[in-house]
């Protein structure tokens, strides 16, 4: 008898103790932010400085392996059976089958006999080969520093 009075008054100072606990746990919440990288680099942006890289104002950095790859390779753009490039500022197409572009066609594009839709098409092809690039001597090459 000793022992069962003895389990009861264990099991209610347990049952006790546990509900007061249980009560303060549910008083003192706590629950973290949820925050994206992205609104720490926008939360943190002024504090950076311009001197930060983001991907909508990217910029291409001149290094020497970045212009040994531009000298080794053409861009080139396939459009209605024929190729196009720019080499030496001059616009040349070749025809362009399924073996690639035949190079005893390659021929320099008269812009000034075509007509309103040709020279259209050729102003998109024009643009295409040119996109991204920063040195197309567009500039009086008076930069200030």
């Amino acid at each position: 008898m000793e022992f069962i009075a003895g389990s009861l008054i264990t099991l209610f100072i347990v049952a006790f103790l546990y509900r007061l606990v249980t009560k303060q746990r549910r008083l003192v919440t706590f629950s973290a932010p949820l925050y994206s990288q992205s609104y720490n680099l926008q939360l943190l942006r002024p504090l950076l400085g311009e001197n930060i890289i983001y991907a909508d104002n990217y910029t291409k950095i001149k290094t020497q392996a970045t212009e040994y790859f531009d000298q080794r390779h053409m861009r080139m753009v396939v459009m209605d059976d024929y190729a196009y490039w720019i080499k030496d500022n001059v616009l040349l197409c070749a025809e362009y089958g399924e073996e690639g572009f035949n190079e005893n066609s390659t021929k320099e594009v008269d812009i000034m006999g075509m007509d309103r839709v040709e020279l259209n098409k050729m102003i998109t092809v024009v643009d295409k080969l040119t996109e991204g690039k920063q040195d197309d001597s567009g500039s009086s090459g008076n930069k200030k520093l």
